[in-house]
């Protein structure tokens, strides 16, 4: 083999060398570019983290099998009005007395302090097991559901467990609510966080709840009957109640910030007694919408009464 034969050997050995380099540099890139476009649609176009509730079991089979019955009228009227509401809005009614109930845009919001009323059941509950005692610990959960004061609310999660909460709504079917923080402002909420995600209900969460309590089955009828009189004796009365004439029993529970606003009621009623959750998402201008809670509350009490 002559020197020219060898040369023209060991230049065709390179090109082949740099060809087999470049396919499998080529394949290489195709490969990161692949998961990173996976990882992209998993938290958001461009790669950008959006936020979301993962770990969170959604189960809306009670939601989706509505028993609407007598009351399509009302969830037509509803539909319409909160319609021309400007920001996102939930509505769950459930007729106590006939079994009937609907639920409009059955979404995630962060609960603000309608968590407390979730505490409530978790802390008569531990009161229930033996492992916290009411006399001691009353007025610090009356203070936390029917003043909704925070810092009350942080001393109860203190006293049973970072994640007892969650733990307690997913065993009683809540599975869409969780607590993962503390709430402010307050000066014990700091430490109290499990996870980066966000506080989270719903409005069929929340309806469920006070359904409970009305048939004495939240942890039990005694502990059920002592949470009933603790929201009849709520103090923040500026959204459903104010929709209803003076006279009917009312127990409520609100959650407000800048952008979330909520209220939930139990209502004896003449007509009818029903459970009401009205939850809305109105960023920097949720506070503003009290008068639209009024104007819904007074429709479904003048349909129950008319």
């Amino acid at each position: 083999m002559n020197k020219q034969t060898k040369t023209h050997i060991r230049y065709v050995r390179v090109v082949c060398a740099v060809l087999v380099l470049a396919v499998i540099t080529g394949f290489c890139v195709y490969m990161l570019g692949k998961s990173a476009g996976e990882n992209a649609a998993k938290d958001g176009s461009n790669g950008v983290s959006s936020y979301s509730f993962p770990d969170i079991v959604i189960d809306d089979s009670k939601a989706k099998e509505q028993n609407i019955g007598d009351l399509a009228p009302l969830k037509e009227s509803l539909d319409a009005k909160i319609a021309q509401y400007q920001g996102d809005w939930s509505v769950y009614l459930k007729n106590m007395n006939t079994g009937e109930f609907f639920c409009i845009n059955d979404r995630d919001f962060y609960p603000a302090s309608m968590i407390k009323l979730f505490a409530m059941g978790a802390c008569y509950q531990q009161i229930q097991d033996g492992k916290i005692s009411e006399s001691d610990w009353y007025n610090t959960i009356y203070s936390m559901t029917a003043l909704s004061n925070n810092n009350s609310f942080n001393q109860m999660i203190w006293t049973i467990g970072k994640d007892y909460l969650t733990k307690w709504c997913k065993s009683c079917g809540y599975t869409r609510t969780a607590q993962y923080h503390g709430l402010f402002p307050s000066d014990n909420g700091e430490g109290l966080e499990t996870s980066d995600k966000k506080n989270v209900t719903c409005a069929s969460d929340v309806g469920h709840m006070l359904e409970s309590i009305y048939n004495g089955e939240c942890v039990s009828k005694q502990a059920s009957e002592k949470m009933l009189k603790i929201l009849t004796e709520q103090h923040y009365r500026n959204k459903i109640p104010m929709g209803i004439p003076y006279g009917p029993k009312i127990a409520n529970k609100t959650g407000d910030t800048d952008d979330v606003s909520h209220d939930a009621a139990i209502v004896y009623s003449g007509g009818a007694d029903y459970v009401l959750v009205i939850m809305c998402d109105y960023p920097q201008h949720a506070a503003l919408q009290g008068h639209r809670f009024i104007e819904l509350s007074k429709t479904v009490y003048e349909y129950f009464n008319k």
